[in-house]
């Protein structure tokens, strides 16, 4: 084990950063199990084969000759990864520092990939819920749009609220947060900015205020009017047909963006479908107007076609005219599971062959994921890549998803109780105070798969932790209980 000892916040971004590296090495070090990184070299600090300190312990010893000498000796003869100021907040390129630090270091000392202890549920989950307070805490000062962030977190605070984990009040927390965030009546030109609106009928249904409803049905009348949409007649992920490069917005911070013109007017992308598909399937919800959900089934069906490798049941990222782009990045692959998970979740009312459509798309995917799932129980960045390291934003997601369905009496246990066996424990041995390894998002590459590899990847809050760890929890559960263990 490494000893590793700092004088930072184990909550800063840099202190991640290190354990990000350490992780995916599958190198332990102090603190692991319990959360919390020492602050003080232990008594038997020589013993260790590896040391991993800052310019803040160091500093503290440099006044104590006999204090200095020990460690020198130390250095002399063990390995040593003096951080100094390559964890300043002030170094640019503190994170790619930090992976060539961690790598040289453990290759220099020879270290090897072992056992990272899995934790328990209860003690993750407070974690991750002080993330979510941390977040949102925060969010509401100054905001004028609902970004991604504000459908992710509203699907753990609420799998959370039905499990024996909530905290006291939770449910008046939820309320609040939605009150606060349904507030805000505006959207811009990004498919990421209408996201949130998927939980505006459940905000109505919970508090009895209509109007949240009512303005995501004026926000899926909108889209349908002024989006363009691609070849195959689906909404495209940005922009307005009269105003495709959103003058618009000239004078403010949204002006002259990407996200808000209609430059990806070609692509289907996942995160679309994600982010889109729900919305629509609420508005059917509420009204009742077939054309509503005829737009989510679209998406799905475009997808499949085109997305979809029959060769080995994975998604592609996008797909521009047909066809498929990109790469089988894990968490664009996702992306494309919520979308049909989200129709399914927002519109129970639905037909029952449409319900059977986005349950035979996550189950056929969800084939493809079982085959090429590591030995840790994670998946790579690139699914079908042999290289890469763990990922487990995208895992978080797969395990959330497909226990969730299970619960529900949607999907097979027995076939999938291996991929969710090996997804939990996984994510019990890689989250790391609330937050875990998230390669960081991408647009699509067209025909250059080492774009995806090459993202960078640290620890970021996940909010797919929680239901992944509550749902899988109940599905190992039940199997035990059936099984007599």
């Amino acid at each position: 084990m490494i000893l590793f000892v700092t004088g930072l916040s184990n909550d800063s971004e840099q202190i991640r950063s290190v354990v990000c590296r350490l992780l995916q090495r599958g190198l332990n070090f102090t603190g692991c199990a319990e959360q919390c990184i020492p602050s003080e070299l232990p008594e038997n600090w020589e013993e260790y084969d590896a040391l991993i300190i800052d310019s803040a312990i160091l500093e503290r010893y440099a006044g104590d000759p006999d204090m200095r000498k020990r460690l020198e000796n130390y250095a002399g003869t063990k390995f040593v990864l003096p951080l100094y100021n390559r964890l300043s907040p002030d170094s640019g390129n503190w994170r790619d520092m930090t992976l060539t630090d961690v790598n040289m270091f453990a290759t220099a000392a020879g270290l090897r990939r072992g056992e990272i202890p899995e934790r328990p549920v209860a003690e993750l989950i407070p974690l991750c819920v002080e993330r979510i307070r941390h977040f949102y805490s925060k969010e509401f000062e100054g905001r004028d749009i609902l970004g991604e962030f504000f459908l992710h977190l509203p699907l753990a605070m609420l799998s959370l609220e039905k499990s024996s984990y909530a905290p006291d009040g939770w449910s008046n927390y939820i309320n609040d947060v939605l009150q606060k965030s349904f507030q805000i009546r505006d959207f811009a030109g990004d498919h990421d900015q209408v996201a949130a609106w998927n939980w505006a009928h459940l905000y109505s249904l919970r508090t009895g205020d209509a109007g949240a409803a009512e303005f995501m049905l004026h926000i899926c009348d909108t889209l349908r009017a002024r989006r363009p949409r691609t070849p195959e007649g689906v909404i495209s992920p940005g922009g307005f047909v009269d105003d495709p490069l959103f003058f618009s917005k000239a004078g403010t911070h949204r002006f002259c963006t990407q996200a808000g013109t209609v430059a990806k007017r070609n692509l289907v992308m996942n995160e679309n479908f994600h982010y889109l598909a729900g919305l629509f399937a609420s508005a059917y919800e509420i009204s009742g107007k077939q054309s509503y959900l005829d737009e989510a089934v679209k998406m799905l069906l475009t997808i499949a076609a085109n997305q979809l490798d029959p060769s080995d049941n994975l998604l592609y990222h996008a797909s521009c005219r047909g066809k498929a782009v990109g790469s089988k990045w894990a968490r664009g692959c996702g992306h494309g599971l919520y979308g049909a998970y989200y129709m399914l979740r927002m519109a129970p009312s639905m037909p029952d062959h449409v319900k059977q459509l986005a349950i035979d798309f996550i189950d056929r995917v969800g084939h493809g994921l079982a085959a090429v799932q590591l030995p840790c129980g994670a998946w790579r960045n690139v699914l079908d890549s042999p290289v890469g390291e763990p990922e487990l934003s995208s895992t978080a997601m797969f395990a959330a998803l497909y226990s969730t369905l299970i619960n529900e009496k949607l999907l097979d246990r027995d076939f999938y109780l291996p991929m969710l066996s090996g997804a939990f424990s996984a994510l019990r041995r890689y989250v790391w105070r609330g937050v875990t390894i998230n390669t960081a998002g991408t647009f699509t590459a067209g025909d250059n798969p080492d774009y995806y590899l090459r993202r960078p990847d640290f620890f970021y809050p996940v909010a797919w932790i929680i239901p992944a760890l509550i749902e899988t929890e109940k599905v190992l559960n039940y199997s035990n209980k059936t099984q007599g263990v």
